[in-house]
Order: structure tokens, then C-alpha cells, then sequence
């Protein structure tokens, strides 16, 4: 697999302006590297000429490879397998359903000291205390109080 150059990535700025026409820095974007989209260009391969995302996780920092996974979000990001992390848009800051048919953000929810997750489209998706990944631990839940 060699870079897909035509996809090659740089940092961009998003600047704002306040009401008083200053700017301010709103937000810093881009690749955690400069490529993410690679194909083979061996003429007797199978996959020649195909292009595939290849990145880490933002949640875990686990590998995301489109050839494993292809599940994406709302905003047509690859969820990760392994923390269900997709993308740092405020709706998905706890992850996405990896149900495909599903298109749920999870929520994160705690009860007696225990967080678990669910999916908030009801799809039966859960995750219990005990295989929450690490990033869930530590952010801020839903207090249940039966």
C-alpha cells in the first residue's frame, strides 16, 4: 500500500471574528498524518486502485483501518471497535453505535457507582461497567437514581 497523494492532508485554522472584528482562533483541524487514504498499486492485486482510510483512533488511539471496519457515523466517521469513538462532534462525545442498521449515539449512564452505556435509539446495544473503555471512565454520566 503506497499514499494516495490526491487525499493528502494539511493543518487548517478556522478563525472567527468577534463583534469587534478581531480574530480568534476557533479551531485547529486536520490529520493526526499528513496521508490517511492509501491504495497497492501492484497490477496483479486484488485490491489495486482501491483507496482505504487508515488513521487511529481519536478516543484510544487503537489503529482504524476501513478494511476491518466500515461502520461509520452520522457525520461519516469510522467507528472504532474498540471504544465505538467516531468523531470530536459534541452529539457523539461518548461514540456511536456500532450497529450499522442502527445510526445511534451512545449515552453514558451511572447508577450506584456503575457507568455502563447504551445507544439512545433503543436498538439493544449496551455496554456494562466492566467492558467500558478507559475514555468512558472518566467523563461525566447520567445519574439513575432507582
Amino acid at each position: 500500500m503506497v499514499p494516495n497523494w490526491e487525499y493528502a492532508k494539511s493543518m487548517k485554522t478556522i478563525i472567527d471574528f468577534n463583534d469587534m472584528n478581531e480574530p480568534r482562533l476557533m479551531k485547529k483541524i486536520g490529520a493526526a498524518y499528513r496521508v490517511t487514504i492509501f491504495r497497492c498499486i501492484q497490477h496483479n492485486c486484488t485490491e489495486h486502485e482501491n483507496d482505504y482510510y487508515i488513521n487511529h483512533c481519536i478516543g484510544c488511539g487503537e489503529p482504524i483501518d476501513q478494511r476491518d471496519s466500515s461502520d461509520t457515523c452520522s457525520n461519516k466517521w469510522i467507528i472504532c471497535k474498540s471504544c465505538y469513538a467516531c468523531c470530536d462532534d459534541d452529539n457523539h462525545i461518548f461514540g456511536s453505535c456500532p450497529d450499522d442498521t442502527c445510526d445511534g449515539k451512545l449515552t453514558l449512564y451511572e447508577k450506584n457507582s456503575q457507568k455502563f452505556a447504551y445507544c439512545t435509539k433503543r436498538c439493544g446495544f449496551r455496554i456494562s461497567t466492566y467492558k467500558l473503555p478507559e475514555r468512558m471512565k472518566i467523563l461525566e454520566a447520567h445519574h439513575i437514581f432507582n
